[in-house]
């Protein structure tokens, strides 16, 4: 169904009236309701008070119009003489207390507002230069603003047009909503925010990730290079060959990987298990070979990883940066036909701050997802090492095999 074009409306008050704070209830809502019938709903009789010697007021029109009809008998008229807010009595009064300031929204809005931002108001002298330095610097700006909480502060829609449409004078707003009378006066005000979020919290991020590759790369390097632990696997292969002499399961040359931790599960008579057997036979006649569990000792925490997990996370920070650059860029071009001095000087700041960021964090990106291509073509070359098939192995699937057998051999 289309949607209800944008309701006409033919009369304007001369000043500015106490505002009615209602619900929009959203065009494509309309359908099937009273709000969508196809005519206007009938004007109602004005009764004729010519008898009493008073002139008849203008008849109702042939055609219901009740738009029409309202400013022809002068309820639009009343309406600005009852309601008409008056801004210099209000502001005489708003020392009296915040009952008497100015309110646009909801009070549990404004005090959700108020919450999230009251810490911020007392390091600015004003909410304007609180807005500034959300918006240009950041935590450069000697406070260290959590944008996340920052964020859901910002003005939604209806709110953003409640106050971009109030007139009167802003010291009697309540601190609420004179943030986001300030805040939507900031070109592009949400995106700066969300772009300094994204500044803010890179280096943590990627660090993160970096370490996070760096110790997978260092644990399957490790598998891939310990020849001690090609001597245990051959020595396991050995004493099960022996074990399984005669049978189907005997004179193997090799075995699946995940066997190894197979050993722990078959007893002697006494109780002893293979792999208590197999670690006393290396301890006592093969200590060379305890070397392994040196080697492999980035193994344990690096098979905790979710080697997706990590890929995605790189993917989203690229994403994120593509995203700021682009603010970055569209900023640049508002400087540049910007006409308030103030206004090119405050994106100014910005670029400053944020468009060196993007070139050095650009190339830290970049270097993550080559590390990672790398780290995975890595992960399938020692899967194949030790005869499994990559595209049905999964890293840390490898890793935990190892881990398990360091642990219980210890």
């Amino acid at each position: 169904f289309a949607l209800a074009p944008p309701r006409e409306q033919r009369f304007r008050p001369t000043t500015k009236l106490r505002p009615l704070q209602w619900t929009r209830l959203p065009d494509s809502s309309l359908q099937g309701t009273v709000w969508a019938a196809s005519s206007a709903p009938a004007v109602p009789a004005v009764p004729d008070r010519a008898g009493r010697g008073q002139p008849a007021p203008p008849k109702p029109p042939s055609k219901p119009d009740l738009e029409q009809a309202l400013a022809d008998l002068g309820v639009f008229g009343e309406l600005e003489a009852q309601f008409a807010r008056a801004a210099a009595a209000v502001a005489a009064k708003a020392d009296e207390g915040d009952g008497r300031e100015v309110r646009l929204i909801k009070s549990a809005r404004a005090q959700n507002i108020m919450i999230a931002l009251k810490k911020y108001f007392k390091d600015f002298e004003t909410v304007a230069d609180l807005c500034d330095a959300l918006t240009t610097v950041g935590r450069d700006s000697g406070t260290e603003f959590a944008y996340n909480e920052v964020l859901k502060c910002y003005p939604i829609p209806d709110e953003a047009k409640l106050v971009s449409a109030y007139a009167g004078d802003v010291e009697i707003l309540r601190k609420a909503e004179r943030f986001l009378f300030e805040i939507i006066k900031v070109p592009l005000s949400k995106e700066r925010m969300e772009s300094l979020q994204f500044k803010e919290g890179f280096a943590e991020r990627f660090s993160a990730l970096d370490q996070d590759i760096k110790l997978a790369t260092g644990a399957f390097k490790s598998l891939k290079q310990s020849s001690s632990l090609v001597d245990m696997l051959k020595l396991i292969l050995n004493i099960g060959n022996f074990m399984n002499t005669g049978t189907f399961s005997g004179s193997l040359n090799g075995f699946r990987i995940s066997s190894i931790n197979a050993l722990a599960d078959v007893r002697s008579a006494e109780g002893k298990t293979l792999l208590q057997f197999v670690a006393e036979t290396v301890q006592e006649k093969f200590p060379d070979m305890l070397q392994f569990l040196d080697d492999i000792c980035d193994v344990q925490p690096a098979s905790r990883l979710v080697f997706e997990t990590v890929r995605a996370d790189i993917k989203t920070l690229q994403t994120e940066l593509d995203t700021t650059k682009q603010v970055v860029e569209r900023v640049r071009a508002h400087a540049e036909t910007a006409a308030a001095s103030a206004a090119v000087v405050a994106c100014g700041r910005f670029l400053e701050f944020l468009a060196p960021f993007c070139a050095s964090a650009a190339d830290a990106a970049d270097d993550l997802e080559q590390r990672s291509r790398a780290l995975a073509t890595l992960a399938q070359d020692v899967a194949r090492r030790f005869g499994e098939d990559p595209s049905k192995t999964r890293p840390e699937e490898l890793l935990a095999t190892f881990a398990e057998f360091c642990a219980a051999f210890k």
